[in-house]
């Protein structure tokens, strides 16, 4: 039951939807595509020495807050393949 598989299926073209989220957490807001936003979170935090050094400074909590962006990221591969390999 993925929505994007039942909007792709039915679609006349067979495409899938293009999925854009909108960014609002700076004044200046921007619309980006999925993938986009994934890479951005990827690399601004996930891959980023200052956010998860500081991260694990926080003890369990940074821990926690490592593993849900890790679990959002393998959801968007999973469901969406919006994960650059």
């Amino acid at each position: 039951n993925d929505p994007t598989k039942v909007v792709q299926g039915l679609r006349k073209d067979g495409k899938k939807p293009t999925a854009l989220i909108a960014d609002t957490t700076t004044a200046n807001a921007q619309v980006r595509t999925l993938s986009g936003q994934v890479r951005l979170d990827t690399r601004t935090k996930l891959l980023n020495p200052k956010f998860y050094e500081a991260a694990l400074k926080g003890g369990y909590e940074g821990v926690r807050e490592i593993s849900k962006r890790m679990r959002y990221t393998y959801g968007w591969s999973v469901t969406a393949n919006a994960v650059d390999n």
